[in-house]
This record gives C-alpha cells, sequence and structure tokens, in this order.
C-alpha cells in the first residue's frame, strides 16, 4: 500500500491486522494505492508495480502482530475459508489447542 502524496509504504503481511487497516484509512478518507499484484506482496514487488524509484525517500512500515493473536486468528480464518469441510473433517475436529500443536510439530512444512 503505498501514499505516493506522503512518500509513504505500508507492507501489510496476512494475518497482520491488514484488512482492519484499510478500513480504517478508507473511513478517513485516506488515499492509498495498491500495487494490484497479491493483497500482501513484498517491497520489490510494490516498488515494481508503482514505478517508485526513489524508495530511499520513502517512510516504509510494516505492520506486525502479536504471534499468538496472529494464530488465534489463523485458526479461525482457516476455519471459514474452507470450502469442503467434509473433506478437511480432520481439521474440523481439532480444538486451537490441537491446532497450535499440529503447526508448530510442522513448521518445516510452512512457506
Amino acid at each position: 500500500m503505498v501514499l505516493k502524496n506522503k512518500k509513504v509504504i505500508f507492507l501489510l503481511p496476512s494475518k497482520t491486522g491488514s484488512t482492519a487497516f484499510t478500513k480504517l484509512l478508507n473511513e478517513n478518507n485516506i488515499e492509498y494505492k495498491n500495487s494490484g499484484l497479491f493483497k500482501h506482496p513484498f517491497l520489490s514487488e510494490v516498488l515494481k508495480s508503482q514505478n517508485i524509484k526513489d524508495f530511499y525517500n520513502y517512510d516504509i512500515y510494516q505492520l506486525c502482530r502479536n504471534p499468538i493473536e496472529r494464530m488465534v486468528s489463523a485458526y479461525f480464518f482457516q476455519r471459514q475459508i474452507i470450502q469442503n469441510k467434509e473433506k478437511y473433517d480432520k481439521f474440523f475436529k481439532l480444538n486451537f489447542n490441537e491446532f497450535v500443536e499440529l503447526i508448530t510439530n510442522n513448521t518445516a512444512l510452512l512457506p
């Protein structure tokens, strides 16, 4: 997300409150530009898509989130977006503690 008139770039990783942040900007009529590529682009992708050559003149911020809150958000988000609930029945039977254990025991498989 870029505020060119303010020379500010916000990097919005997934599950860090980026939707709430975008909503806050919209509610306050603050104009910004998205990269147009992905919802959560890397800095290099933002610079290329917005044709920003003088990025050293920009303030660059990245949202972050408490890791526990991010894990809770991920747990409920996954339950919300999975369409075929019967296919992933084992996942839906996991309670939060089991979900955390599954994730922490398989960190090598995460992107």
